[in-house]
Order: C-alpha cells, then sequence, then structure tokens
C-alpha cells in the first residue's frame, strides 16, 4: 500500500478456498499449510483468495487469487485388483505360455509398477511341499 501510516499497513486473510487446509498469516500475507494434510490423491490443486486490507479510513482493500498445485510423491501403494487367484494349469503347458495375468493400480500420478515373483509354493499329489521351482515361473517386469 503506497499509503503513509496506518493507512499503509495492512491486514491479510483467507477470503475463500480451503480454509481448513492454509492459513494466511495476518501481517506477512504468508500463506502457509494448516493442521490438515495435504493429499494429491484426494485433490490436486487448490484456488485461494486472499485479501489485504489496509487500516485507513475507509479501509480500502485488494484482492489475490493464489493456485496451489500438489506435486505428487510416491505415498501410495500398489493393490492388485484380485490380490488371491487361483488357477489350473494344464501339465503338458509349454515354456512361455501365458498362465495368467495380474493387474495392479497404483493411485499415484504417473506410476511406474514392476512385477516380481517372490516365492513359488508348490505340493505335490499327497500334498507334501515340492521345493525348487522358483526358476519354472517367469513374469514380465513391467507388465
Amino acid at each position: 500500500d503506497a499509503d503513509a501510516g496506518s493507512n499503509g499497513w495492512l491486514q491479510y486473510r483467507l477470503d475463500s478456498g480451503a480454509q481448513d487446509r492454509f492459513i494466511v498469516d495476518a501481517l506477512s500475507g504468508a500463506v502457509v499449510v494448516g493442521n490438515a494434510t495435504l493429499d494429491r490423491e484426494e485433490r490436486s490443486s487448490y484456488r485461494l483468495v486472499v485479501i489485504a486490507t489496509d487500516r485507513g479510513t475507509p479501509p480500502l482493500s485488494g484482492t489475490a487469487t493464489l493456485t496451489v498445485v500438489l506435486d505428487d510423491v510416491n505415498d501410495s501403494r500398489p493393490r492388485f485388483i484380485r490380490p488371491v487367484q487361483t488357477i489350473s494349469v494344464n501339465e503338458s503347458t509349454p515354456p512361455g505360455e501365458v498362465i495368467a495375468t495380474l493387474t495392479a493400480e497404483d493411485p499415484d500420478l504417473r506410476p511406474r509398477l514392476e512385477y516380481y515373483i517372490i516365492s513359488v509354493e508348490a505340493k505335490d499329489d499327497g500334498n507334501n511341499p515340492v521345493d525348487g521351482l522358483q526358476q519354472s515361473f517367469g513374469i514380465d517386469f513391467y507388465t
């Protein structure tokens, strides 16, 4: 404010837009994150209207619009669409034949999912564990 004395002293306040998420310092106009958590998966941006009012008589004010765009961080764990599946495979299935397709989702922006087989558990006809089958199965790392 170009006015002199108390006519040039400004007080700031948030007029609209996510008062539960952001706070405007009344004296400096600094916009800070409030006590609420920001989550890009919940909402990707906020539009805040800030008012600056001088202490003149009559008080005059101006407004500014601040758009806050949230950058994404890797804060959501991937989940499989069908996390438990049972399939039957013919014993004469040739090597390289696709026997199942598993699909996972990640709500983070532009996720890069990678797939791994971490264990193979098998049992014989007598319901006894069969070891050494880890190399019998493969998975496409990216799909």
